[in-house]
């Protein structure tokens, strides 16, 4: 493995973790078992994970984008779309024999009918991946490069803003267009400059980060729709550069490694978490209380999290070589997602 690889993965390691993280807040809170400075983190850090995804699949699509319309479907959209029914099919039926009193839509009959077109479920982003695909396919030749961009970055300001789909699909779409188009375009380009980056470049990425967030929240500018088009730009920047620079923790933490199994965590973590909050909903009751409990508060999020992340790479595992194995991959053919 390259360093070049090991950073990229890294991020990406990095990035699924926050998004289990995120998943264990929703279905923690409602029972009173989130302590508030998680929630803090989380909704600081919450501008790096998904515009990291897309930017990276940009970049790791440009082939597929660049040949046939049967190429970009056998390599990309059918293994995207084949994950996406396969595990919303498979969320609901477990949410239908194990149901959460929090998440009543999961089990939600016309959801699940519309899904393939209206997709409303946490598995958006492999629906939304398959419609940027399509959509940056489409306009290859056709639209000047910097009328999408251009358009993209209004597109995103709009729907962060006043704008809003009902779908977080498409909302989805909307937001992260941006960052797909810019990784397909720019992308040898960008892990060019953060491979050559000085060790400088981390420490004044997170600067602007931080100093932004802090301008943002002390003069109230959250309500600026382009704002956080331009915080999940900095914090992607800071994220990927000190990972670069920072190759013995990923290794340590085995980030990189995580990194290449992001869809297999991806589909299967949020129903390990359901389990676990399901037990938990048993001592505390099914919507907890007022404030959070005192131990579990502090003690459920991080333990969930580490078994829900160490459970889906497990179970990816165990399935791999056996017919099992086509939840997670689409069976006619051993195409990477």
């Amino acid at each position: 493995m390259t360093e070049r690889v090991q950073w990229l993965d890294g991020a990406r390691g990095v990035a699924i973790v926050m998004i289990v993280i995120h998943h264990a807040v929703i279905l923690l809170a409602p029972l009173g078992l989130v302590h508030p400075d998680y929630v803090v983190a989380r909704d600081l850090l919450a501008t790096f994970p998904m515009p990291l995804f897309f930017l990276v699949s940009g970049v790791l699509s440009r082939s597929a984008l660049t040949g046939s319309w049967g190429h970009l479907w056998r390599y990309r959209l059918a293994p995207l779309l084949w994950l996406y029914v396969v595990w919303t099919l498979v969320r609901f039926a477990w949410f239908s024999l194990v149901p959460l009193a929090t998440r009543p839509d999961e089990t939600d009959l016309v959801r699940l009918l519309v899904s393939p077109v209206w997709p409303t479920s946490g598995l958006w982003y492999l629906h939304a991946l398959a419609v940027v695909l399509v959509v940056t396919k489409l306009m290859a030749g056709r639209v000047p490069l910097a009328v999408q961009l251009v358009g993209a970055t209004l597109l995103s300001a709009a729907f962060f803003g006043p704008l809003d789909s009902g779908s977080i699909g498409y909302e989805g779409v909307a937001h992260y267009l941006l960052f797909f188009l810019v990784g397909a375009h720019f992308g040898p380009r960008l892990v060019g400059a953060v491979q050559g980056s000085t060790r400088v470049a981390p420490v004044l990425a997170v600067v602007a980060f931080l100093g932004a967030v802090v301008v943002v929240r002390l003069f109230v500018l959250q309500w600026l729709p382009i704002v956080p088009v331009v915080l999940s730009a900095l914090a992607v920047a800071a994220g990927v550069l000190v990972l670069r620079h920072a190759p013995r923790l990923t290794s340590a933490l085995r980030l990189d490694v995580l990194g290449r199994l992001t869809l297999v965590v991806y589909v299967t973590h949020f129903i390990l978490l359901s389990a676990m909050t399901s037990l938990l909903a048993l001592v505390v009751g099914p919507f907890g209380g007022a404030q959070p409990h005192p131990v579990l508060g502090v003690v459920a999020l991080p333990v969930m999290v580490a078994a829900a992340v160490a459970g889906s790479v497990g179970i990816g595992t165990l399935v791999r070589r056996t017919p099992l194995e086509s939840i997670y991959r689409l069976p006619a053919r051993r195409a990477s997602v």
